[in-house]
């Protein structure tokens, strides 16, 4: 299960139950809106009228969801692998694609979209972050760095090996943040994005699944601790500020206009105010 949030919906990729939308205009009760059953959907990105499905059987799926309430279908285009992440920008959609590495899909007619580019990597792409023409893809044992300048001409920039395995990336600023797995969470500089370096590193207490940051903070899915709120004003020593035991293991976690949206691993969803983040 994993999340993303607009300003007045709450879009949950829920698994084999695909994906539910909730109205979070009060974010103390949210409310189910619309659905979309689909195959597996591991991860979700919405922008502007459309949301992006990486569904992990059937690859790329596009929804109109100018009606929260009443998504509709408008086109899809198988990947190679298993999708486990997506990214949109512009006329694109980029794929974490499990075995199949990084895919760029042309979504210009989002009722048609079609493969513009792959590129294989050593292991299996779980998660993407994009910052600028560059795209972070966690590969369970590495970094991969590509140049996605030119979406029909992905170009490998490089790669790094973090402590432990990154299973997510989020871009922040800066600086790229790897949720390690039982190697905590792991900070790098991009003022040369090409070339991250090594800022530092929290340790968790358990496997961190999902990072998110903004501004001073971090916020960790963590399978023990479940959410984390750590300070990252000196990323050479990031220090824990606060967490919160949710009733179930966490998969996801995301951050907008100080709530914590968190998902649960086997069903349900938390949102938290973080106003104070001690408390």
């Amino acid at each position: 299960r994993s999340l993303w949030i607009t300003p007045n919906y709450a879009f949950v990729a829920d698994g084999q139950a695909g994906m539910e939308i909730y109205n979070i205009n009060d974010p103390s009760l949210p409310i189910p809106a619309g659905d979309f059953k689909t195959s597996y959907v591991k991860k979700c990105d919405v922008v502007g009228s459309y949301a992006y499905a990486a569904t992990w059987e059937t690859g790329l799926q596009v929804l109109n969801v100018q009606d929260p309430d009443v998504p509709i279908w408008l086109g899809s285009v198988d990947t190679p692998g298993k999708a486990e992440d997506v990214k949109a920008i512009g006329n694109y959609a980029y794929i974490a694609d499990r075995q199949s590495g990084l895919i760029s899909i042309n979504v210009a007619t989002p009722s048609a979209p079609t493969i513009a580019d792959s590129y294989d990597t050593p292991g299996f792409a779980k998660a993407l972050a994009v910052f600028g023409t560059y795209c972070y893809v966690a590969d369970y044992n590495s970094i991969q760095i590509f140049n996605i300048g030119n979406p029909y001409n992905i170009g490998f920039v490089g790669s790094f090996t973090p402590t432990g395995y990154p299973v997510d990336v989020f871009v922040e600023g800066t600086r790229l943040y790897v949720a390690a797995s039982g190697a905590g969470c792991h900070i790098y500089d991009l003022i040369d994005p090409a070339n991250p370096s090594f800022a530092g590193t929290y340790a968790s207490t358990g496997s961190v699944k999902a990072v998110v940051a903004s501004g001073n903070y971090a916020y960790l899915a963590d399978d023990v601790a479940d959410a984390v709120i750590i300070n990252v004003t000196d990323p050479a020593n990031p220090a824990f500020v606060s967490d919160y035991e949710v009733e179930d293991a966490v998969s996801d976690i995301y951050f907008s206009s100080n709530f914590l949206h968190v998902s649960h691993q086997f069903g349900g969803y938390t949102v938290l105010n973080v106003i104070n983040k001690s408390n």
